[in-house]
């Protein structure tokens, strides 16, 4: 399958999927198989933008440990439309030793044994995730809800790129496993890392360059590389007297870690990298004073922590986070006048706070948020 094929195939399923999503009346299942992450993650991102045009949130579930499969079923069954609307439910399973295996087993069954409860409490889509070596079992395993399923798809598996240096008989490392070649920005820091003997000469800003290529062409092997090499270097240089810059760029690598664990759907790493990000953002604020870029390095580290406690069902955490959030925002407002950033930023932390109300029923309250965020737009 060449790149133009894999995109081609991508998007077909995307376009099957959707009316089955947009158009439920209750309770509909589809259930995908996939190889790869790469294209769990576009599917994603693309029903996280379809829901932001509706104001709606993206409800994320993943069983990451054993011991969650309780919580995870409980939250999942917790679910309700939202007023008159009814996003789905993304569920994501993943395999990492027999035990996880055990549990990723144990919960489909216990969700096929609570049909009824799906059908008449949660009456959203349910988009189930599984790695496509359950492809044969699922129906067996899942008789009641598949009976049931509307939508069924694998989804295709990009194609690893492998320079043209490389011989064909050796294969790629997992970190060349990626939607395209290595970037310039890539290279340039692999030549750095190499060459450079003392680490902590190094550029951070190479670092995060790197870093937004990799991520970019989804490849999070070689961006968490790049996070493994920089991590200790620059908590080295944090832990050093009046370093105010190094910790900023600690609390950037961090934020890296809790992008790439969210984008894998570790969701409890990420929010640990996060907050370990925003301690340090808060430290910059006690050291600089309410300095722009001090507030909103702080606003963002918070809205990180309100998406993830979002996707794991924790809407009054989320909702806290994002209101510390929006009050810097407004402070911000206040000292930079009324700048197009400032806007911009101001009415995505209003669409924020509106989202979580609106999840929480609070929709007198998400509506004053979404109407104050449409006339910043406006402006």
């Amino acid at each position: 399958m060449t790149d133009t094929d894999y995109q081609t195939e991508l998007d077909s399923i995307w376009r099957r999927l959707r009316p089955h999503l947009e158009w439920a009346r209750g309770f509909t299942l589809a259930v995908l198989f996939s190889r790869h992450p790469a294209p769990i993650q576009v599917l994603k991102q693309r029903l996280q933008d379809l829901l932001s045009i509706n104001t709606l949130p993206l409800r994320y579930f993943v069983l990451q440990q054993p011991e969650e499969l309780d919580t995870t079923l409980a939250a999942i069954l917790a679910a309700r439309p939202l007023g008159d609307k009814r996003p789905p439910l993304w569920l994501e399973l993943r395999l990492d030793g027999d035990s996880q295996r055990r549990a990723v087993w144990q919960l489909l069954a216990r969700l096929n044994e609570r049909r009824f409860l799906l059908e008449r409490d949660v009456a959203c889509p349910l988009i189930l995730l599984l790695p496509a070596e359950f492809r044969l079992d699922v129906p067996s395993m899942l008789p009641d809800l598949w009976s049931i399923r509307s939508f069924t798809a694998d989804l295709p598996t990009p194609v690893p790129i492998v320079p043209a240096s490389r011989a064909e008989n050796v294969p790629a490392p997992a970190s060349l496993a990626a939607s395209c070649e290595l970037s310039a920005a890539e290279l340039e820091w692999q030549r750095l890392w190499e060459h450079t003997t003392d680490k902590q000469r190094l550029s951070a800003d190479a670092a995060f360059a790197a870093l937004d290529a990799a991520i970019e062409r989804t490849d999070y092997a070689a961006a968490g590389q790049v996070v493994e090499q920089m991590s200790p270097v620059l908590r080295r240089l944090a832990n050093k007297p009046d370093a105010s810059d190094a910790v900023r760029n600690f609390s950037i690598i961090l934020d890296y870690t809790g992008d790439i664990d969210q984008a894998l759907g570790r969701l409890e790493a990420a929010r640990a990298a996060y907050a370990e990000s925003l301690g340090f953002c808060r430290q910059l604020r006690e050291a600089l004073g309410d300095s722009p870029q001090a507030l909103r390095d702080l606003s963002v580290s918070l809205d990180k922590i309100g998406d993830v406690d979002n996707a794991l069902g924790l809407l009054e955490a989320a909702r806290a986070a994002y209101a510390e959030s929006l009050d810097l925002r407004r402070q911000l407002r206040e000292a930079l006048g009324d700048s197009p950033q400032a806007l911009r930023d101001l009415s995505v932390s209003l669409d924020k706070i509106g989202d979580v109300d609106n999840a929480l029923g609070l929709l007198e309250a998400a509506r004053a948020a979404y109407a104050e965020s449409l006339s910043l737009r406006r402006q």
